[in-house]
């Protein structure tokens, strides 16, 4: 896949959503941010639990479309932790950018070496 920017979906469509932070996504989020990256010619890759693009509520589905077709979606397939997409495809490529406000704790300790230097 080519692409320049990562983006964490889950984390950004949960940012600063209080009560809501663990259901339904603000793709209004995401979109923003994906314009920004567009204007600086970035090419971005979103994961994207298959539930979070299943259940869309109907006053996202300007936004859905946007997303399709000026981005890559990775749909993570349900019962998988989608960080571990994102964060493969960001370590995989140093060079991109990775849009998350996820500490990552929980993965510090289980992948190798690199990825503390990383």
């Amino acid at each position: 896949m080519n692409y320049t920017v990562v983006i964490d979906c889950a984390n950004v469509g949960r940012y600063n959503q209080g009560t809501k932070s663990h259901g339904e996504l603000n793709l209004s989020q995401i979109e923003l941010i994906v314009t920004q990256m567009i204007r600086y010619n970035q090419k971005v890759l979103l994961c994207l639990n298959e539930n979070h693009l299943k259940k869309v509520n109907p006053s996202y589905q300007k936004s859905i479309q946007f997303l399709r077709q000026n981005t890559q979606i990775v749909e993570t397939p349900r019962g998988l932790d989608d960080d571990l997409f994102w964060l493969y495809a960001a370590v995989c490529k140093p060079e991109v950018l990775l849009v998350t406000n996820d500490e990552l704790r929980n993965h510090i300790h289980s992948i190798n070496g690199s990825f503390t230097q990383w």
